[in-house]
């Protein structure tokens, strides 16, 4: 089993977002500090002039309409590919919790446009040193068995395919979703408790911690 940590672009756009519209005011402890209130005023400093894009609009609409919360915005972001675009989607969320919205179509059309209008991805770029730090400290917490025994025990998953364990800077709870490769995606928001690292969602969290 390859297993690869990252903080995926993709997720990390989705959590950019997340921060910047009404998404925190619903569910302001899905969005909580996790020992990262300097990189949260990056996020705020860089992507506040840019509320008002369509993507946000859309997203306030969502987040207002739709079951829009928890795991959805990671499970459906991380069917796009590298360019933040799709052919099709899977119906988890999709289908399941977010109504088949048009809504939902329209937003994910214009998030291409809002990567390039808000230099999001020469923010990301810019933020590799940050993002490695929390990556080097956390690949000597990963337990490839423990790994596979909790999708094959508890979702009866065969997770033979990469899994891309996210670290999400700021936090959307622990969840999981599937890429357009079916590559499996472990979300989870790092924090520090005691001076070691632990997780957001501390029940899975244990399961990923030697």
């Amino acid at each position: 089993m390859e297993i690869k940590v990252c903080v995926d672009k993709k997720t990390e756009l989705m959590g950019v977002l997340l921060l910047i519209s009404d998404y925190g005011k619903l569910y302001p402890e899905l969005v909580e500090v996790c020992h990262n209130e300097e990189y949260r005023e990056k996020v705020y400093k860089h992507f506040a002039a840019f509320k008002n894009e369509k993507a946000v609009k859309l997203l306030n609409e969502i987040c207002n309409k739709l079951n829009f919360c928890y795991d959805a915005p990671i499970a459906l972001i991380l069917q796009l590919d590298e360019n933040f675009k799709f052919d099709a989607l899977l119906p988890y969320p999709f289908e399941e919790r977010l109504e088949s919205s048009n809504l939902v179509i329209e937003f994910l059309n214009e998030l291409p446009h809002f990567v390039e209008v808000s230099r999001f991805e020469e923010f990301y770029n810019s933020n590799q040193k940050f993002y490695s730090k929390i990556l080097e400290e956390t690949e000597r917490f990963i337990n490839p068995d423990m790994i596979e025994e909790f999708f094959n025990e508890f979702y009866k998953m065969d997770i033979s395919t990469k899994f891309v364990i996210n670290l999400l800077p700021h936090s959307t709870n622990g969840n999981y979703g599937v890429g357009p490769k079916g590559e499996i995606g472990c979300n989870l928001g790092a924090k520090e408790v005691d001076g070691k690292l632990a997780f957001v969602w501390d029940d899975v969290g244990d399961l990923f911690v030697h």
